[in-house]
């Protein structure tokens, strides 16, 4: 493309504009040269405020007393060169000094309690705080000098002698007045240059954790990374944030903060959580580290969406351990809601809750997260946080792997893992949700508040995806109800799982849009389940960006939390024999159970087993006992499998081994199995004898429906397996022959339709 030499006319008129430009810039410096952006403002600068890390920012705490001593002896000058200006003297004179000192000595100890002066002077203002009582007598002395230097002032008149007197004395007043405060600071503050602060930083850190790795970031490097590489590597016009700018860049407890200004018209908060994975690295930080909030607007304005917060959280933040015994209760309320804490946010500004309770309603919701991520922990917290409410029931079905031993212990009713069990109780809840809907009309109410004698009930079911599928096998359709209907009469579904996918819920989202309506918490997930999370929650963060909690123990317990801060918090945490203690402790303050009629209920719908349950805990138990009794007894004199034992080999007791190391051995299998072919076809042909089953799968079909009621195929071969002669072929035998026998027969004519008893 060709390019044309500009005119010696449009040169001119260029220059020109250029000249109009410097002298109307000129002409504004002038009039700036003596206002707070000119000299005097670079002055008080200078002055007021030194440079980051130079000397005096590093003993701003032991000039502090100097600086209210001279701003005071200005004072005390400038009084007196405007009394000898004006010519006033006399009583009135003195009157009116006297007055003035004694209203600058009230307002400058209550002014320095502000957050304005803790902002302004916060060395002042933290002395102010620790030792009012001094601060208030060195105003006094302050004031009373005042007066003094006013009344010498006016009876002898001054002179270069009584000038440098008067300075002397207020030398001495000063040092002895600020004796107790550089005392303290002597002895409580420890003053390091940044190169210093940031090594003691990272000492700490590896004193804590031997194994924290040496690229932890503190928060000046964060201001520094903030200032220098946000406009080369994010607001650039090719990078993640074009046009975009950052202002009031501090540094904070956390780490740093900012407020991001975005290209207005063109850019919004979504924008920047879309590209928060590029913006940390342009940062070199991690995605989890950064926040991007809403800026509440100042009363009277309207808000601006161009204008948010960006909160930058420090690897020693983040690494912070949370405690579960911090002191408080876990339950928190606000106005008609009962929250339980869970954790806190990684900046230590504030707590991440489950929503419990509101006005009218009870909230359940889902915990996901990776093997190992911390949801049994965040689960044990919420139902801590459920014994200390005094007006919440817990219900926890078992998972048939790895269950929490303290909620197991502590729960109002814990049930085992088997499908019967699991059917019944999921029965008996429905049966007291109906029983409560009947309550609720006859006082004409749809609403639900939770009392100790009308407690909520949250039904804790971990692996809820494997427990799930086993309840809706059964019947199918139940847990849908609970999910859709449970809330209004006091009634939830907690689930813990490893995703938000539907596979997860029994492919009904129904389930799963009603149990995460309010509460859903994420702990690191896979790439696929993340980004379910973030799509079907609605959400800006990515729970895929956590730390992995196989990589470090540091990154276990962190969660993005539903309807909370953009900003993962860290789960609260104790070692195992306290968090028994505390979660004993919370129990001890639960309500007893529930009330007469609900109680009644869910013993009439669960068939018995809610009112045997501490039974059928203990036959449990004991069944356990046998099992690996029987396994070490049949091992005890079994030959090896090779037939004799080896000459001058020692024999191996294997009961008195597995007794030893405190884990079961299973019995060896016979050497032979013998099976005559012939007789055992003649004996499947002949008649069974009047009043005898014919096979154990028989009796135990029959006994499953007699207890359970309509049962489908799968569930009868769930319930029978492990039995002797209860194999899946077995089944399907007995299930045959029972059916050409008229003993049973199918509910309708699906394929899939449960057996039942005719």
């Amino acid at each position: 493309m060709a390019t044309r030499r500009p005119r010696a006319r449009e040169l001119e008129q260029a220059l020109r504009t250029l000249e109009a430009a410097k002298a109307a810039q000129d002409k504004e410096d002038k009039k700036k040269r003596w206002t707070s952006e000119g000299i005097p403002g670079k002055v008080w600068a200078a002055i007021a405020r030194p440079p980051q890390g130079s000397m005096r920012d590093l003993y701003r705490h032991t000039l502090t007393p100097w600086y209210w001593g001279l701003s005071a002896a200005g004072a005390i000058t400038a009084q007196e060169a405007l009394v000898a200006a004006t010519d006033v003297g006399g009583a009135a004179s003195l009157g009116l000094v006297t007055a003035g000192a004694v209203a600058t000595a009230n307002a400058v100890p209550a002014w320095l309690r502000s957050a304005r002066a803790a902002q302004q002077h916060p060395h002042a203002a933290e002395w102010a705080a620790r030792e009012s009582g001094h601060t208030r007598l060195v105003a006094n002395v302050g004031a009373a000098g005042a007066v003094a230097a006013h009344a010498v002032g006016l009876s002898v008149g001054w002179s270069p002698d009584l000038v440098a007197l008067a300075g002397l004395t207020g030398l001495g007043v000063l040092g002895t007045a600020a004796a107790r405060y550089w005392q303290w600071h002597r002895h409580n503050t420890v003053v390091l240059n940044p190169a210093a602060a940031k090594a003691a930083r990272l000492a700490e850190l590896k004193a804590r954790d031997t194994r924290v790795e040496s690229t932890v970031v503190d928060a000046d490097e964060l201001v520094r990374r903030l200032q220098e590489r946000w406009p080369t590597f994010v607001a650039a016009s090719n990078k993640a944030l074009p046009g975009t700018e950052l202002s009031e860049i501090e540094r904070t407890d956390y780490g740093a903060t900012a407020v991001l200004h975005l290209a207005a018209g063109s850019q919004e908060k979504a924008t920047v959580d879309a590209a928060l994975g590029r913006v940390a690295s342009g940062l070199k930080l991690s995605p989890g580290a950064l926040a991007v909030e809403d800026i509440e607007p100042e009363p009277g304005q309207e808000p601006d969406s161009s204008i948010v917060r960006l909160r930058v959280v420090s690897q020693a933040t983040s690494d912070r351990k949370v405690p579960l015994d911090d002191g408080r209760s876990r339950v928190l309320r606000q106005g008609n809601d009962i929250l339980v804490r869970l954790g806190e946010y990684i900046d230590g500004q504030g707590d991440a809750a489950w929503k419990l309770y509101d006005k009218d309603s009870m909230w359940g919701g889902f915990v996901a997260g990776k093997t190992g991520a911390g949801k049994t922990t965040v689960v044990e917290t919420l139902v801590m946080g459920a014994f200390e409410t005094g007006c919440t029931v817990v219900i926890y079905a078992k998972p048939q792997k790895g269950p929490s031993p303290r909620i197991a212990k502590h729960a109002h009713w814990t049930v085992e893992a088997d499908p019967a069990s699991r059917s019944r109780m999921i029965d008996g809840v429905i049966k007291l949700m109906e029983v409560r809907g009947l309550i609720n009309e006859l006082h004409d109410t749809s609403e639900f508040a939770p009392r100790p004698d009308w407690p909520g009930v949250m039904v804790v079911i971990d692996e809820f995806h494997e427990a799930s599928a086993q309840i809706e096998a059964a019947g199918k359709g139940r847990l849908n109800r609970i999910a859709r209907e449970g809330r209004a009469v006091g009634v939830v579904l907690v689930g813990a799982s490893q995703g938000f996918g539907l596979e997860g819920f029994c492919q009904d989202d129904m389930i799963r849009s009603n149990m995460t309506a309010t509460n859903a918490i994420s702990m690191k997930l896979s790439a696929t389940q993340a980004g379910i999370f973030k799509r079907e929650m609605g959400l800006g963060v990515n729970p895929g960006d956590l730390p992995d909690p196989q990589a470090h123990i540091r990154n276990k317990g962190l969660a993005y939390s539903l309807g909370g801060r953009s900003l993962p918090f860290r789960g609260a945490y104790a070692p195992q024999a306290e968090t028994e203690e505390l979660m004993a402790a919370a129990r001890a303050r639960a309500v007893a159970g529930l009330d007469p009629d609900s109680e009644a209920a869910l013993d009439q719908g669960s068939r018995g087993a809610f009112a045997n349950r501490h039974e059928r805990g203990r036959g449990r138990r004991e069944e356990v006992q046998r099992m690996l009794a029987d396994m070490r007894n049949g091992v005890a004199g079994a030959p090896p499998s090779g037939g004799a034992e080896a000459p001058g080999r020692e024999r191996v007791d294997h009961q008195r081994e597995a007794a030893r190391g405190g884990r079961p051995v299973p019995p060896r299998l016979p050497r032979q199995v013998v099976i005559d072919i012939a007789q055992a076809r003649e004996a499947k042909a002949a008649p069974a004898p009047a009043g005898r089953r014919r096979s154990p799968a028989i009796e135990g079909v029959m006994e499953v429906l007699h207890e359970q009621g309509p049962t489908t195929t799968g569930v009868l071969r769930d319930a029978l397996s492990g039995r002797e002669g209860c194999g899946k072929a077995a089944v399907d035998t007995a299930l045959k022959t029972l059916s050409e026998e008229g003993a049973i027969a199918k509910t309708d004519a699906s394929r899939k339709a449960p057996w039942k008893l005719i």
